[in-house]
């Protein structure tokens, strides 16, 4: 939010956006605080530039309604606001990622036999063939990381049957040319079966929803799925436990994948991000709580992909990389 979008009171010149409006020194974030008047409660979202009235108190938009012109320090909103006098600012900081999906997926990427997997799958020949093909990602009995390819007679055209191991703590697969080149809803399931199957020696026997993940590789890229907590894996493990939830969790996730595919057909551009977003927001819509993340070309660091904060309410949803550092 901008110091200078904020009017005098009973004011009738409109906000014209200055200079300093670009300048980061002039960004300021709001704590939520909820205010109790005589006119009606309401509380100021953080960072999103507007008045949520209740109460019979009209909301107002990012003009910021009757409050006092900012002043010139550029990090103090205006102050006192007659609807709202007490509340906090921070400056505006770039999103930063925690560690605890970053840590386990750049520990994979130090492992040799991890990326030649990910370089065996990641070819026009493997993406053109009739089966797909895949890695059992494990820890031996002394704990250490391997990746084991997948038997020919264990895979299809569309699958891949990982180990049953209990060392077992997730998977590497590709998808064929012929299919769709972001993660299907049964990639999305195995999270709950590697959560529930693994013995978690490497964590002194102690269940971590965290620790299974799922790695894809594509024709639009190398990407990795994991489970934020473990009411996610359990809301999937309830969706495939009822028939009729699991076809229309399959159902609705490929709709929206031939949709893209419908109007790449009509003379549509469709790029990488329109299938990150599709996914992202099919996992928003289900609650599920599971983070997505890109490698580069060079397999030496990883990204998160988050749906952007529609602040101003438009249709689009721009997708913004945190890289893990």
């Amino acid at each position: 939010m901008c110091d200078q979008s904020w009017s005098g009171s009973g004011s009738t010149t409109p906000h014209v956006a200055t200079q300093y409006c670009n300048n980061p020194n002039h960004l300021f974030e709001v704590t939520t605080t909820t205010c109790d008047m005589v006119a009606g409660g309401g509380s100021f979202g953080a960072g999103a530039g507007q008045y949520s009235g209740g109460d019979g108190m009209g909301g107002t938009g990012g003009g910021g309604g009757d409050g006092e012109p900012g002043n010139d320090d550029g990090l103090t909103p205006p102050n006192p606001c007659p609807r709202c006098p007490d509340f906090t600012t921070v400056p505006v900081l770039e999103p930063s990622e925690p560690a605890v999906h970053c840590d386990k997926l750049k520990e994979l990427l130090k492992s040799a036999a991890v990326k030649n997997a990910i370089r065996a799958l990641n070819s026009e020949q493997v993406f053109g063939g009739t089966k797909e093909k895949g890695y059992n990602l494990a820890l031996n009995p002394q704990n250490k990381l391997i990746a084991t390819e997948v038997p020919y007679q264990s895979t299809g055209e569309s699958y891949v049957n990982y180990s049953q191991s209990a060392m077992l703590f997730g998977g590497i697969h590709c998808h064929l040319f012929s299919h769709f080149p972001m993660f299907s809803h049964a990639d999305v399931a195995i999270l709950s079966g590697f959560y529930t199957r693994h013995n978690y020696s490497g964590n002194n026997g102690v269940p971590d929803p965290t620790i299974p993940v799922h790695i894809l590789v594509s024709e639009i890229g190398v990407y990795a799925i994991s489970a934020d907590d473990v009411e996610s894996l359990n809301k999937l493990n309830s969706i495939y436990s009822n028939p009729d939830d699991r076809i229309g969790f399959q159902e609705n996730m490929e709709n929206k994948y031939r949709d893209l595919e419908r109007r790449e057909q009509k003379g549509e551009i469709i790029t990488t991000k329109d299938y990150q977003e599709v996914f992202l927001k099919f996992l928003k819509e289900n609650n599920l709580n599971i983070s997505l993340y890109k490698t580069d070309e060079g397999l030496t660091e990883w990204a998160k992909l988050v749906l952007k904060n529609d602040l101003d309410n438009s249709i689009n949803n721009d997708i913004i990389l945190i890289n893990c550092n």
